[in-house]
């Protein structure tokens, strides 16, 4: 296990790759210009950000835990997304990030937010049995769809894409601005 702690600041200056273990951050800052690669069962877990130029790839976990883990950088398909049901777990996109399957949100204290530049695409029909979907003003594309059910909600500004169909009993709310259902 490495762990950054809360004013902690990791800076790795070579591709790195991590097939087992955990890299844990409790609110510090991870940056690795040249890549950092997580090959299952390996994760990256907590709370903190995650540089800009750190492109995450592979098939390990990156997992919101107790707070807010905010993705600045790349995050190619493979990687696994999660959110803790821990109070106050959000994983915040503010980069292009590819899912390769939905997120579980069926927890109350479970947030995925789009950064106001960050662009969301899931490849597999996402659900949300409770939880929240905030929109900053980024973009969530998913071609088989989102469904809401009450109680999760889906909130904020920015573009739900035009591929992008929305059901289910849950709650759509503009707040901040425009909320753009293309689909």
């Amino acid at each position: 296990t490495v762990e950054i702690g809360a004013a902690g600041n990791l800076t790795i200056s070579a591709a790195e790759t991590a097939t087992n273990g955990t890299i844990k951050m409790d609110g510090g800052t991870l940056t690795d210009a040249a890549s950092l690669t997580l090959t299952s069962p390996a994760s990256l877990t907590g709370l903190g950000t995650v540089s800009a130029s750190t492109a995450l790839s592979g098939t390990g976990i990156v997992k919101a835990s107790g707070g807010t883990l905010d993705l600045l950088g790349s995050v190619a398909s493979g990687i696994v997304l999660q959110i803790d049901t821990t109070a106050g777990s959000t994983l915040k996109i503010d980069g292009t990030a590819t899912a390769a399957a939905a997120i579980t949100l069926n927890n109350a204290n479970q947030t995925l937010e789009i950064g106001a530049s960050g662009s969301l695409t899931i490849n597999g029909a996402q659900s949300a049995s409770a939880g929240t979907i905030k929109m900053d003003g980024g973009t969530l594309t998913d071609s088989g769809g989102v469904t809401l059910t009450t109680p999760a909600l889906l909130s904020g500004l920015g573009n739900i894409s035009a591929n992008t169909a929305l059901s289910g009993t849950g709650t759509v709310k503009a707040s901040g601005g425009t909320l753009d259902l293309q689909g």
